[in-house]
């Protein structure tokens, strides 16, 4: 059986990042912007992530890591509103370089009035593809920061490979789907391989032309499996559910198709 533990009143069940099977995970792309800004000389802070007002997890921002405001899963009609809404991140002035460019179009960005006014800028996302596999329970992990994350069901699993190493894979949770809602995955992230069939120009006018939320059932068809991209020891579906305490008849029905 998994290391079962309670967290603000619900059961979540431990993933070793050694059991997921990365070469059944799927290739998406994030396709929306970010709000960001860099701490300064001497800056420290404690972040925590959240999604639907559930702490994922807390991390330490120390001078020179960046503070990543998810806005195309937020809500809002002034850009303060969007960044108060959205999830914030912390990642590394490395992985930043690796993932993200300053947004500039034909129009200059859409926030440029608040470049001014607001720390920060609007940067778009310039990493390559990633991997997800959807998990449809609770579950949580041990993050490449050193902390816990605490992902509810309908979420993912990611390994980043712009990030990863020989040395050590880059392996997290982020908030997906919940009550039927579309979440932060469904919101700023597309299949991969739909968008590898597209020019530059192409893809950018999908995602002006409709937003991500539209088209998060592309993502949650990609799952390969009622548990997409996850190993326990190759036992079949049925131990794997009986491992997790999870009744299987109740999961099969809602999530096999």
């Amino acid at each position: 059986m998994t290391e079962i533990v309670e967290h603000n009143g619900e059961k979540y069940h431990r993933i070793d990042p050694n059991d997921i099977d990365l070469s059944q995970m799927t290739p998406v792309k994030k396709v929306t912007g970010v709000w960001a800004l860099q701490l300064k000389s001497g800056e420290e802070m404690q972040v925590e992530t959240k999604s639907g007002g559930n702490v994922e997890t807390v991390n330490t921002a120390r001078e020179g890591d960046w503070l990543i405001y998810n806005i195309g899963n937020s809500f809002g009609n002034t850009l303060e509103e969007k960044i108060k809404n959205s999830d914030v991140k912390v990642i590394s002035d490395e992985a930043f370089k690796k993932l993200y460019r300053v947004k500039k179009t034909e129009d200059e960005s859409d926030y440029s009035d608040y470049e001014d006014t607001l720390q920060g800028a609007e940067y778009e996302y310039s990493g390559k593809e990633i991997y997800a596999a959807r998990v449809p329970f609770n579950f949580f992990i041990r993050a490449p920061w050193g902390a816990d994350q605490f992902i509810k069901k309908g979420g993912y699993l990611i390994y980043n490979t712009n990030t990863s190493t020989s040395e050590k894979k880059d392996i997290y949770g982020t908030a997906g789907m919940l009550h039927g809602i579309a979440g932060q995955m469904e919101n700023t992230y597309a299949l991969a391989s739909d968008l590898s069939k597209l020019g530059v120009a192409e893809q950018q006018k999908q995602v002006n032309d409709k937003k991500m939320r539209d088209l998060y059932h592309h993502v949650l068809a990609a799952d390969r499996s009622p548990i997409a991209g996850i190993q326990f020891n190759s036992v079949d579906l049925q131990r794997a559910y009986e491992r997790l305490g999870i009744e299987t008849k109740k999961w099969e029905h809602k999530f096999s198709r």
